[in-house]
């Protein structure tokens, strides 16, 4: 309904992300409603970490790792963005860093990394 509002509702958009993913897992249209409300909304930070996840999903860390870094340079205490963070360090084989990260979720006074999600 909200789409049928305002096509261009990046919140809309990502929730429709979240939809195809869960329904077809690691679909191109789930990745692509992303980023179109990524390309529609630039200074949104859900699309991005929506984007950064299904990234991940489909082993393209790389290409997340950049998403993670726009939203962790707008929104440094961004949760959302430590938590996948974690699992590309993970990937990368560099598990003492995820523990960190991780663990600056669970106690947001010993890092910048504050537990908050997408604002």
């Amino acid at each position: 309904a909200a789409l049928d509002k305002d096509p261009l509702h990046p919140v809309a958009l990502s929730a429709l992300s979240d939809l195809l993913e869960a329904t077809n897992p690691l679909s191109r249209e789930a990745l692509a409603a992303a980023t179109r409300a990524v390309f529609l909304h630039p200074s949104s930070l859900l699309p991005r970490l929506k984007i950064a996840f299904a990234l991940a999903r489909r082993g393209r860390f790389a290409e997340a790792a950049v998403q993670l870094a726009v939203v962790s340079t707008r929104d440094p205490g961004n949760g959302y963005a430590a938590e996948i963070g974690a699992l590309l360090l993970v990937d990368k084989g560099n598990i003492m860093s995820a523990s960190v990260r991780i663990g600056s979720l669970i106690d947001p006074a010993g890092s910048k990394a504050g537990g908050r999600g997408p604002e």
